[in-house]
């Protein structure tokens, strides 16, 4: 079986239809810009979804598999959002992807998750375009429970920040506060809490810098 026509079998005609008309009105239901998977688990419909480029139809595609050997009939992709996403081109959230969303979500084109990764905003994430997430990975602006002394609360939510052509290996962990600048590589199984990290450099460990002056292909 061809790889289009198995990619047409596993679309599920009546989640994308219900998500497209949701988030685009009449315009989604005779141009679906985002293509949903049938093991996509659409769990909220809030806030809104904007698209301000490169609008054809399955420009963002939701729950497909990818990577080899990760089975998608058991890795079910789930949305949550009630905040703002903002798609500014292409994006692929391969089949086991988990966006829980309740703030601002900003992906820069050609944005692509590989398997079984969770994205969960509360205030603001933001990635670039050209940007590679691997498997098993997890990006938190927040700690989920909050930590308060006499008077305040001191673990608040902090905005992530990734440039453009970014590649975050697999097992990686990103939480709140991170900047990860243009051209770098956060290595397999990495911890990178509040780091400011800087272009053209491999980082690994936790908030370790381990190599500068690279590059990396797709």
């Amino acid at each position: 079986m061809g790889h289009k026509l198995r990619k047409i079998l596993s679309i599920s005609f009546f989640k994308t239809a219900r998500f497209n008309i949701h988030y685009f009105g009449l315009e989604g239901l005779f141009h679906p810009y985002v293509l949903i998977a049938r093991n996509v688990i659409l769990s909220k419909f809030g806030g809104g979804v904007l698209q301000v480029e490169n609008k054809r139809i399955g420009t963002i595609q939701i729950g497909f598999p990818s990577a080899r050997i990760v089975d998608s009939r058991y890795n079910r992709s789930i949305w949550r959002n009630d905040g703002i996403i903002v798609f500014k081109g292409s994006a692929f959230l391969a089949s086991g992807t988990k966006i829980d969303n309740s703030g601002e979500l900003i992906i820069g084109d050609d944005f692509h998750i590989t398997a079984n990764s969770m994205i969960l905003c509360k205030k603001k994430i933001h990635i670039g375009k050209d940007v590679l997430i691997s498997w098993n990975c997890q990006m938190m602006d927040h700690d989920f429970h909050k930590i308060i002394n006499i008077d305040s609360i001191v673990n608040e939510a902090q905005p992530i920040w990734i440039g453009n052509h970014v590649w975050v290996g697999c097992d990686s962990i990103i939480l709140k506060g991170t900047r990860i600048h243009n051209d770098s590589v956060i290595a397999a199984g990495s911890l990178i809490t509040g780091k400011d990290c800087e272009s053209n450099t491999i980082y690994g460990g936790i908030n370790r810098r381990l190599k500068t002056g690279i590059l990396w292909e797709k």
